[in-house]
């Protein structure tokens, strides 16, 4: 990669504005530190398919530097990405943040650089079999601390297997502007937080089967849906009938109609036996 890039003067780095690196299985690192000074113009960063990229931004040694123009971010099949924490000042005006078919991340982003996710729009999160949370739960004492994701209109979640939640520590986390919520395919998703949620114009959250849901508040909402895809052991039971009964439980679930018509019968003869004697007594 570092040798692609030599290939190009500093002056044309300056000048671009969509970066799409695909299919280049001997990448380590997408953009190194020391190309992120002239790639000041950069809006769209495509990552796709790429075995080897253990790295997205290489922030070594590059303290105070930024993407001011970075908006769009679309990760796509990069098995051996492990994070994308350490370059939270980098994203600072990313509208857009896609990441599907990463199987290595664990979680997406540290709570720090939660924080700097002030101009994100759209988070979407697919195909990522091993995330448990999406903002990291970096350990230590329980907080009350607040992260607010100010803009942020669309949160997806989708085939995420072993999702917990979006974040297990004790934050209390503030979407002003969320309107639209998908939760697809996360069947180990217990609750949104451990803290309080506080999203005031979301009115309902997808679920798999296209169904809105809505409970008081997100983590209500959430908890609901897990109880409806995870039914109590009792409830989800079928009731089988014991080796005595079972003859006559498959005889009557095999022949309902034919037990229905010896009731009909018996009581048409007991309706004519009474027709008759009433006319017996008439004739005397």
């Amino acid at each position: 990669m570092e040798i692609l890039l030599s290939q190009f003067s500093r002056e044309s780095f300056g000048k671009l504005r969509v970066l799409e690196i695909k299919a280049c299985h001997d990448v380590l690192v997408v953009i190194p530190s020391s190309k992120l000074q002239v790639l000041h113009n950069l809006k769209q960063l495509i990552v796709r398919n790429c075995s080897s990229v253990k790295e997205v931004i290489q922030v070594e040694g590059r303290v105070g530097e930024t993407l001011p123009q970075l908006t769009i971010m679309y990760l796509e099949n990069l098995p051996m990405l492990t994070h994308l924490s350490g370059f939270g000042p980098f994203l600072q005006n990313l509208h857009s943040l896609q990441v599907s078919k990463c199987g290595k991340l664990i979680n997406l982003v540290s709570p720090s650089m939660a924080k700097t996710l002030v101009q994100l729009e759209e988070l979407t999160v697919s195909y990522c079999d091993e995330v448990k949370e999406i903002v990291e739960n970096e350990g230590g004492e329980a907080t009350d601390d607040k992260i607010v994701f100010t803009k942020l209109k669309k949160l997806k979640l989708h085939f995420l297997p072993n999702l917990k939640s979006f974040c297990s520590a004790r934050y209390t986390f503030i979407f002003p502007c969320l309107t639209e919520m998908q939760v697809k395919r996360c069947p180990e998703m217990e609750i949104f937080c451990k803290g309080d949620s506080i999203t005031q114009r979301l009115e309902k959250v997808l679920m798999s089967d296209h169904r809105p849901c809505w409970e008081i508040d997100l983590n209500t909402t959430i908890q609901k849906m897990f109880m409806e895809t995870h039914p109590k052991e009792e409830d989800s039971k079928e009731e089988i009938p014991d080796e005595e009964n079972a003859e006559e439980w498959n005889s009557k679930e095999q022949h309902p109609r034919v037990q229905d018509s010896v009731e009909e019968d018996t009581k048409e003869e007991d309706s004519e036996r009474g027709e008759s004697g009433s006319l017996e007594q008439r004739s005397s």
